[in-house]
């Protein structure tokens, strides 16, 4: 399997089907539901949501059901089951499953938004989007057919999908959130990126980037007392090693 880093550079213009859910909620909402109709296990789940929302169907099947292995998809499963798991912290679920299927999405979100994110940014604005888009475009040879109208929408919708999963506030410019992450979301954050990118030292992991908060804090959370029953910590130096328990 293909760590998310090295998955091709395949991009399509899903952005725009996925901007145009009315609610994401609604996606969470139809998972558990079908979870609990199908009454099987998480390996055995069939991902159908077309009775709530026939007309997405497939988007929703290609950037939020698509899995590394049977371990990421239980991972995933179990969050979006997790009745303690609050609203909000399953949109976040939803966002880094979305990095993991969309390239397009995960490109944008690297170079535009998470750098905004870390560098202090208050806004972002789809002239930002737009410029990474078409600079993508020039240097990329399965973009160059896309006309300037498909990528205003893609820049557009790009922004529109973030405001839903509570990444942007704001009416008319788009303040960017700082989510903290729950306990109970922190530890999937950790297995997850450990997951798709194994390896003991978690800070430089590619995608600890992902996960809102600056190096200092996640070790500080990494470290604390009642995470212990989750991973064994270790460090040298500057290196932290992680290893996690088995669950």
């Amino acid at each position: 399997n293909k760590s998310l880093m090295e998955k091709e550079n395949i991009y399509n213009t899903d952005i725009n089907i996925l901007g145009s859910i009315p609610d994401y909620n609604l996606i969470i909402e139809s998972l558990i539901t079908e979870f609990k109709k199908q009454d099987s296990n998480f390996g055995n789940f069939i991902f159908r949501t077309a009775n709530t929302m026939p007309r997405f169907q497939s988007a929703i099947k290609n950037n939020f059901f698509q899995f590394a292995d049977l371990e990421h998809k239980n991972l995933f499963l179990k969050a979006i089951t997790d009745e303690t798991l609050s609203s909000d912290s399953k949109l976040i679920v939803l966002f880094w499953q979305l990095l993991y299927s969309n390239e397009l999405f995960k490109q944008i979100t690297k170079e535009v938004f998470f750098r905004f994110f870390y560098s202090g940014r208050a806004t972002i604005t789809r002239e930002d989007v737009l410029i990474y888009i078409k600079y993508l475009k020039e240097n990329n040879p399965s973009l160059q057919e896309w006309s300037i109208n498909t990528i205003e929408i893609v820049a557009s919708k790009y922004l529109t999908i973030l405001k839903k999963l509570n990444l942007l506030g704001g009416k008319v410019s788009k303040e960017i959130n700082h989510p903290y992450l729950e306990d109970p979301l922190f530890v999937y954050f950790v297995r997850y990126i450990m997951l798709l990118h194994p390896g003991k030292k978690i800070l430089q992991n590619p995608y600890i980037q992902t996960g809102f908060m600056d190096i200092s804090m996640i070790i500080t959370r990494l470290k604390r007392i009642e995470n212990f029953a989750f991973w064994d910590i270790s460090q040298i130096g500057n290196d932290i090693n992680i290893e996690l328990k088995k669950q």
